[in-house]
């Protein structure tokens, strides 16, 4: 078990053959001299053994500690030239400090906390205020009491443990808070409801949602604050993904990044890191999606608005972003997908003859046009009365009118 163990928790300093064989060895009796003590202790000197479980976990705890320590000081030789129980003592001093930055870190997430309703997110928080009540540093330093349910935008290695984890979880938390802070909590309730009415008491990020959303707009060069992608904006960056290498996607998508920390201040280190990360992680979505309906979202008020087909004679949507809606309608297999995406997307009446004209064939045609209006399908009566004498579409939508 000691090999495993040592091997484990202290893989930089045996591979890098920083301790000679000999060394080693003395680093094994050390530790095998600090477990005796710590089960003494443990066991309140009534007893020298423990279960195969307990030690296990004696030994990972103590391991832990040391890592933890050596790891801020930089003096991994200190585990030879220390006598080990001054060493395991400085250590949990070490520990004690940890603990002290948790609970103020602790006491910022939920300052920072956004105005959202999300149990998972009040649980979490909760969940930590009991891991330190329950977190016993002298025995277990490398557990983790309590539950901690929300899940981040960026994950945690594995790796982490104890104090460690709990310390790096409150950190990227607070990141995450402060970024949702820039933005109004009635923007931040809109989006995540057009990923559901009932997202608080889903296991949802807070802050994916929004970030994603501004790296979008910045993309599109518009104002981050804002925080909405229309069926339009997301047209738009259709248009701009289609065809690029992923080189050039995540180029784009880093500057976007950049963007949105330059529109917002955004200073901090580790809130930039993240942010990058975060337009990072667009890139396998976007390989993925048939549509960016689930990547760049709409405010849940301005998508039911959306659904309703309102069409007018007047503008037309830019040529480039026509160009891409029908792109898309002709990648998308599914017919009710076609419909929905026109029915959001198209308001002019000459932009829906178009998308007929070449989207939707026969019984396609047919059930679009049943979706419509009375008015709006005059509408396309009219407007094909404006063409030359004997003029058809290529899909023939205009006999379904009829």
């Amino acid at each position: 078990m000691e090999n495993a163990y040592l091997s484990e928790i202290l893989p930089h300093i045996l591979q890098g053959s920083a301790f000679t064989q000999e060394e080693v060895h003395r680093l094994q009796a050390a530790l095998w001299q600090l477990l005796k003590i710590q089960t003494a202790s443990y066991t309140m000197g009534e007893s020298s053994s423990v279960t195969v479980e307990v030690a296990g976990e004696l030994l990972q705890s103590l391991c832990f500690t040391l890592q933890l320590h050596l790891t801020h000081t930089g003096d991994f030789r200190a585990l030879l030239t220390s006598e080990p129980s001054a060493l395991l003592a400085r250590a949990q001093q070490t520990l004690k400090r940890e603990v002290g930055i948790g609970k103020l870190l602790l006491a910022r997430a939920k300052d920072t906390a956004p105005a959202l309703d999300s149990v998972s997110y009040q649980d979490t928080l909760n969940g930590i205020a009991l891991f330190f009540k329950q977190y016993d540093l002298r025995f277990f330093a490398h557990q983790i009491p309590g539950e901690i349910d929300y899940q981040l935008a960026q994950p945690l290695p594995d790796s982490l443990e104890g104090i460690a984890y709990i310390n790096e979880y409150l950190r990227r938390l607070c990141a995450e808070n402060i970024f949702c802070s820039y933005f109004s909590a009635k923007h931040l309730d809109s989006l995540l409801q057009s990923i559901s009415p009932e997202y608080g008491s889903l296991l949802i990020n807070l802050f994916e949602p929004a970030a994603v959303n501004a790296i979008g707009l910045a993309l599109l060069q518009k104002n981050v604050l804002g925080l909405n992608i229309s069926a339009a904006d997301r047209i738009e960056l259709q248009a701009l993904f289609r065809d690029k290498e992923q080189d050039s996607t995540l180029s784009l998508l880093a500057l976007a990044s950049k963007e949105v920390c330059r529109q917002l201040a955004i200073k901090d280190p580790l809130l930039q890191n993240y942010l990058l990360k975060t337009a990072q992680d667009i890139y396998p979505r976007l390989e993925t999606a048939t549509n960016l309906e689930g990547i760049f979202l709409a405010f849940y008020e301005q998508a039911e608005d959306e659904l309703s087909p309102f069409f007018y004679d007047g503008p037309q949507l830019p040529s480039k972003c026509l160009a891409a809606l029908i792109c898309e309608m002709q990648d998308s297999p599914c017919i009710s997908d076609k419909i929905a995406l026109a029915l959001r997307t198209l308001h002019s009446v000459a932009d829906l003859a178009e998308v007929l004209n070449v989207c939707f064939w026969e019984q396609e045609a047919s059930q679009l046009l049943e979706t419509l209006a009375a008015e709006t399908r005059q509408q396309l009566a009219t407007f094909i009365t404006r063409k030359p004498e004997g003029w058809h579409s290529e899909t023939g939508w205009e006999k379904f009118l009829e």
